[in-house]
């Protein structure tokens, strides 16, 4: 009796080291896949969403009225996001947004998009733009506005991440570009929008 008991525990104890066998070649097999495929291992990588990127252009009753629609277009310079869109309205804006594969991805990029300098002389009288320096993100995980100058003409700089997405908007401010009233409108606009595209998609 004992001899039969002590049978099935080695019994029970083989089938369970071949499983566990099987589970860690399964693992080794899938994991090259999604990294290969993915960059990112299963547990890392961005959830399916229910929208595109082209989704969060902006619209044209926004812009100035002598500025052209920002036509949202695949990027030309891959920076290895998912999916990478830009466009710009005659030297007004430019608009980006990345889609990464994954959240540590877009805080690498984010991070390091924001320590980089942008501005050839900084902007000491905030007057001007006071109101975007104060602007408050209801939904980005992490965001920055910034002005400056940049071959003698006032730029603003509006960056921030929405879980996998990283969005960067950047214009001129002046009465013929865009005044500050546009510029708030506009990223107040994206704010909006992802937070609703992200939220109907989870």
């Amino acid at each position: 009796m004992k001899t039969s008991i002590s049978n099935i525990k080695v019994s029970r104890l083989i089938i369970g080291i071949l499983l566990a066998l099987v589970g860690l070649v399964a693992m080794l097999c899938i994991s090259p896949y999604f990294l290969l495929g993915y960059g990112c291992f299963w547990w890392e990588c961005a959830p399916h969403r229910d929208f595109t990127v082209y989704e969060l252009s902006i619209p044209s009753e926004l812009l100035p009225l002598n500025a052209q629609p920002i036509m949202l277009r695949p990027s030309r310079g891959t920076i290895g996001a998912v999916e990478e869109v830009s466009g710009e309205s005659q030297g007004f804006a430019v608009y980006i947004v990345n889609r990464f594969n994954g959240i540590k991805r877009a805080e690498k990029w984010y991070d390091g998009r924001v320590a980089s300098a942008r501005f050839t002389n900084p902007l000491f009288d905030t007057k001007a733009v006071s109101v975007l320096l104060n602007f408050k993100s209801k939904t980005a995980d992490q965001y920055n506005v910034a002005c400056g100058y940049l071959s003698e003409e006032l730029r603003c700089v509006f960056e921030a991440r929405y879980q996998e997405y990283y969005i960067f908007f950047r214009g001129i401010i002046r009465e013929e570009r865009l005044t500050q009233d546009h510029f708030y409108s506009i990223i107040s606009y994206i704010d909006q929008k992802i937070g609703v595209l992200l939220q109907s998609s989870e």
